[in-house]
């Protein structure tokens, strides 16, 4: 069960080095994006059975949005259309090595998933093994979802963003595994900048999470949980890199997709850096 972000995702690659302050030559395109949208489409892809809860628009872009996921093979009873607000949207500015520029968002929708927004919908939730979250969803939804979640479901959250991971100081210790990357990780522990991934794993491990995953990009990934400590090199990219925005989440629903499937978490996490390093060199997800 993936819960949270469902977003159109307009995205622009500039076909020259980038000036501020005036009109820059750029190929657009338009896709379906989110966090726990990736994660559940991903999954999906692998084999798995998954569900997405979100809050869409009552607009062409939310109709579309759900003839993709259905088209995904992606479970969409528990998404609702919101009487006023517009479907998420996130738009991003490449660089023409494939690199971000600058990205903007309005995520308004989905904070109107409110703790009572959950109330009908708790059975439904109950009935799996995996509840997938991004800080898409408020603190106090955060909070909520990690007080309420059934005994015996996992709880796998992804930090999302820098202006986002504080929302999810008061739920760590509730967490069975937490993904976040070096900036997002810092935040969360106060730690300075030169601090690298496994000692910022093993801080967000003993505030209570009983595992950690911290990416850094092309310094690979770390890994703190019981018995184990590791950072873990990246992957040989097959091929030249063209779009960074959506390797985070190929290495959350890679990793997820091991986990369901038995594999100890370093495998299972092995195997989300191999499908990241292959989302980085196409378009989208």
């Amino acid at each position: 069960m993936c819960i949270g972000g469902l977003v159109w995702d307009t995205l622009a690659i500039a076909q020259q080095s980038v000036i501020t302050g005036t009109s820059n030559p750029v190929v657009v395109s338009h896709s379906a994006g989110g966090v726990a949208r990736n994660v559940a489409v991903m999954a999906a892809r692998a084999g798995l059975q998954t569900e997405l809860v979100s809050l869409i628009g009552r607009d062409v872009e939310g109709e579309i949005l759900l003839r993709e996921l259905a088209a995904d093979h992606v479970q969409t009873r528990l998404i609702t259309p919101h009487r006023s607000l517009p479907t998420a949207s996130y738009a991003a500015l490449l660089n023409p090595d494939g690199s971000l520029h600058v990205a903007w968002a309005d995520m308004t929708v989905l904070e109107a998933m409110t703790p009572a927004f959950f109330q009908p919908l708790m059975i439904a939730l109950s009935a799996t093994p995996l509840w997938f979250l991004d800080t898409n969803l408020t603190a106090e939804t955060l909070e909520h979802l990690a007080q309420h979640r059934p005994n015996g479901t996992r709880l796998v959250v992804d930090a999302v963003s820098v202006s986002k991971a504080e929302r999810l100081n008061a739920c760590l210790p509730a967490l069975d595994l937490l993904f976040c990357n070096r900036d997002e990780a810092q935040l969360l522990t106060g730690a300075p900048k030169a601090v690298e991934g496994l000692p910022l794993a093993i801080a967000l491990r003993n505030r209570g999470c009983r595992a950690v995953i911290v990416t850094d990009g092309p310094r690979g990934a770390a890994l703190a949980a019981d018995g184990v400590e590791l950072l873990l090199p990246p992957p040989p990219l097959p091929g030249p890199i063209v779009d960074e925005t959506g390797a985070g989440d190929s290495l959350v629903a890679g990793t997820l997709v091991g986990l369901v499937r038995g594999e100890a978490l370093p495998d299972a996490l092995r195997g989300g850096m191999r499908l990241a390093a292959e989302t980085l060199t196409r378009l989208g997800v």
